[in-house]
């Protein structure tokens, strides 16, 4: 300590000349530094979503969030796992510990997916990560004169590609628009004559809303891409929907729309609109 301290008053010039350079280090570095206020912080966590449609909830459980949740939990720096089951979709949430390497995770995941045999309805699972940067930056709001469903309908079709067009953004998301829905109601008697439920009629709509490429095929002297498009986009879809029914004490008859409101046995239905 008495040397540093006779250093220093024998070397006054040298000790102003360090401190000169520090504060000058200090100031440069500081003024240079990248400076974010949402960083780049890569969250420890992975989502495995898989669609399968049709399928009810305890079907999603048994066939695709149990198989794959079986496969998971031997992916190497997995810390806890936890998992959603609902209609049609089954998503398992991975929390991996703090510091492990996200890009080999996301690899080990994938090849435990694929070593997983799915039914052959369900979508192939998409595998997502957390991230600072997902989070929404900016929040706008739009008023106008004219009704919700105008509303939306220009925010969809104009703002929205407008403002996913600017540098830097990555997605836009639009929430409280305007959503056509459609209730269905059940005439029991119906039902019981065609020897259905209601599970099953629900279960077989969502089965038909599929979108299924079937492959390039030579028409004439061009190749098309032919796809079975099953989405239903209007009532009129739904009505014209056929449901395959068993009647009590006969063979098999398909159930055509139109016998009820909705186009099927013993179900109406009716559009309404929700903001």
């Amino acid at each position: 300590m008495r040397g540093i301290i006779k250093f220093s008053l024998s070397n006054k010039f040298a000790l102003w000349m360090i401190t000169i350079i520090v504060l000058v280090a200090g100031l440069y570095s500081g003024m240079n530094m990248k400076q974010e206020s949402l960083p780049n912080l890569s969250l420890p966590y992975l989502s495995v979503t898989t669609v399968v449609p049709g399928a009810s909830p305890d079907g999603v459980v048994e066939q695709v969030t149990a198989p794959l949740e079986q496969r998971l939990k031997n992916v190497e720096g997995l810390k806890n796992i936890t998992s959603t089951s609902m209609s049609n979709v089954s998503n398992i949430t991975l929390e991996f510990d703090f510091g492990q390497n996200m890009d080999k995770a996301t690899t080990g995941v994938r090849e435990a997916i694929d070593s997983v045999k799915l039914p052959d309805t369900a979508q192939d699972p998409s595998i997502s990560k957390f991230s600072i940067n997902t989070f929404p930056v900016i929040s706008l709001s739009v008023s106008g004169e004219s009704g919700l469903e105008d509303l939306t309908k220009t925010v969809t079709d104009e703002v929205q590609p407008a403002l996913e067009g600017l540098d830097g953004v990555a997605s836009v998301q639009i929430a409280g628009q305007f959503v056509k829905e459609v209730k269905l109601t059940f005439d029991q008697a119906k039902l019981a004559q065609y020897g259905l439920t209601e599970d099953s009629v629900k279960q077989m709509i969502q089965g038909s809303a599929v979108n299924v490429p079937l492959g390039i095929f030579t028409l004439g002297k061009t190749e098309k891409s032919i796809v079975v498009d099953g989405r239903i986009a209007t009532l009129d879809d739904l009505k014209n929907l056929e449901i395959p029914a068993i009647p009590a004490g006969a063979g098999a008859a398909g159930a055509g729309a139109g016998q009820a409101g909705a186009g099927m046995p013993g179900a109406g239905a009716g559009a309404t609109g929700a903001g």
